[in-house]
Order: C-alpha cells, then sequence, then structure tokens
C-alpha cells in the first residue's frame, strides 16, 4: 500500500474506530435524566429572581460577596449536575470524569459558603432583634439542607469509588433533589403570596413524591432502588425535626 493510500479495512480485521462500549442498564434507563434536571436550575432560578435576581446590579445591603459568591458556586454546582448525564448519555466518558473530579473542590467551596451565607443570616437576625434560641431554630432548614447535600455527596462519590455506578447515579440525584426547597418556596412565595411555611410544606411534599417515583420507577425496571430509600429515610428525619421545632422558616 502506498504512504498516502487510504486505508481500506479488510473482512476480519479491527476497526480503526471501535463501537461505543454499551452503557450499563441502569445508565440506559437513566439516559433522559439529565434533561429532567434542567428543570431545577429554573426554579430555582424563577424563586430567586424577585428577591435577589432582579434587583441586580445594584443589589441591597443585605446581599454581600459571600452571598454573591455562594449563588456562583450553587449555580456552578447545579449546571454539573444537568451536564454530567448528559455527558454519559453522549459518550463522552472523559470529561465525565475530569467534570467529576473537579466537584472534589467544587463541593466542599459550595458547603463552606453555605455556612458562611447561614452564619450571616443567624447575626442578622440577633441585629434585628430576634433571640439566640429563635435566630437558631430559624437556620434549621438552611442547615439540614447542607448536611444532606453533604450525605448524599459524599455517599455518591464512595460508590462510584466501589464502581457500584447505580447507586453512585442515585445519590447525585438525590443531592440535586434537596435543592429543591431552596428555589420551588420562594417561588411560591413571591410568586404567588404563599406563606413560606406552606412552600416548605409543599417543597418537602414534593421531594418526597419524587422519590416515591424514583423508588417505584426502579422497581418496575428492576433495578436497586436502595439509595432512594435511604434518601426518604433522611428527608422524613429532617422534616420531622423541622415539625418537632414548630415549623421555623
Amino acid at each position: 500500500m502506498s504512504a498516502g493510500a487510504p486505508h481500506v479495512p479488510v473482512a476480519g480485521e479491527a476497526s480503526v474506530h471501535p463501537p461505543a462500549v454499551p452503557l450499563p442498564s441502569v445508565l440506559r434507563a437513566y439516559r433522559n435524566v439529565g434533561y429532567w434536571l434542567l428543570l431545577l436550575p429554573v426554579v430555582i432560578a424563577a424563586g430567586f429572581w424577585v428577591p435577589n435576581l432582579s434587583q441586580a446590579p445594584h443589589f441591597p445591603a443585605r446581599i454581600t460577596p459571600t452571598v454573591h459568591a455562594h449563588a456562583l458556586l450553587l449555580f456552578t454546582w447545579l449546571a454539573l449536575l444537568v451536564l454530567q448525564p448528559l455527558l454519559i448519555r453522549s459518550h463522552q466518558m472523559d470529561w465525565h470524569r475530569l467534570l467529576g473530579r473537579l466537584t472534589y473542590i467544587l463541593v466542599p467551596l459550595v458547603v463552606a459558603f453555605a455556612i458562611a451565607v447561614i452564619g450571616k443570616d443567624y447575626r442578622d437576625e440577633i441585629a434585628s432583634g430576634m433571640t439566640a434560641g429563635a435566630a437558631r431554630d430559624s437556620e434549621y432548614l438552611a442547615s439540614g439542607g447542607v448536611v444532606l447535600i453533604i450525605l448524599f455527596y459524599g455517599l455518591a462519590m464512595l460508590r462510584i469509588r466501589q464502581r457500584n455506578v447505580g447507586a453512585h447515579l442515585r445519590y447525585v440525584v438525590c443531592s440535586a433533589i434537596v435543592l429543591l426547597p431552596a428555589g420551588l418556596s420562594r417561588l411560591l412565595g413571591f410568586g404567588f403570596d404563599i406563606p413560606q411555611g406552606t412552600g416548605q410544606i409543599v417543597s418537602f411534599a414534593a421531594i418526597d413524591l419524587v422519590l416515591l417515583g424514583l423508588i417505584a420507577y426502579d422497581r418496575r425496571h428492576g433495578l436497586s432502588h436502595r439509595p432512594y430509600a435511604l434518601a426518604l429515610v433522611a428527608c422524613a428525619l429532617f422534616e420531622g425535626g423541622w415539625t418537632a421545632l414548630g415549623f421555623p422558616v
């Protein structure tokens, strides 16, 4: 064959471009999850539009640089939650792994700035005349949400290190679902004049229904739903604690 002639495969010769490796059954079952997760940043952006985003670029004093950094990190995390399953769907596994490794930096920053914002809000409430106990209780929802993110993200990373792709995927989905109240409760309050406590109850109900729906989906497809069952228990304990405190917001 001449140096410049094109290569023509012959019978029995391996292809120069091997076919894409078929996705495991769990990934095929969840091949469209990235499109469903697109709803999450839409709901959160809508919820934060009136109290925060609509005031750009002249933000009130309560929206400090720490709050801006927290929002930027949170929306970056949301973007990754949407992008990662889409990369799997298109067989872009190298990019998926690279961005997954970047979350080892991103998620601790998300958590650190979330804690910083919680501390800021607590101090602001004390300065406004709220008692220390009431101010502490009012930060229960935000603090519990951070704990759930740490829990589900940590389990997701542990499972992928154990090469349990199905559990990894499900715990990542759980870490996304628990972000829902941050946007939905505000959207209901600012958009429809629904009291914040009622909006939070609706948000919790939505999370529980989504988890129950995912459990039913996995059972229907003969897949393990254990991560969703654990998440449902964790969320129920979180909701029970909020109820025991008297529904502080």
